[in-house]
């Protein structure tokens, strides 16, 4: 089993996937490999990346890591 991503890797992901040069696989696997990585939903993962303003990435990151789910 592949070692997971450092905080590090995922930040330059996440920079990467900012940047809009890549193709469409190259993106998928960018997705998987960050929602493999962290607690937060798939579709949390998107959002975070595309919908925050004004969060750089390693804070992105930051808020990926923070996410807990509601425990009944």
């Amino acid at each position: 089993m592949p070692e997971a991503p450092s905080k590090q890797e995922l930040v330059e992901r996440v920079s990467a996937l900012l940047k809009g040069d890549w193709t469409d696989e190259e993106m998928e696997l960018l997705f998987h490999q960050i929602e493999q990585a962290v607690p937060c939903p798939p579709g949390m993962v998107q959002e975070i990346i595309f919908l925050t303003e004004g969060l750089t990435p390693q804070q992105m990151v930051d808020a990926m890591f923070a996410y807990r789910p509601i425990e009944l």
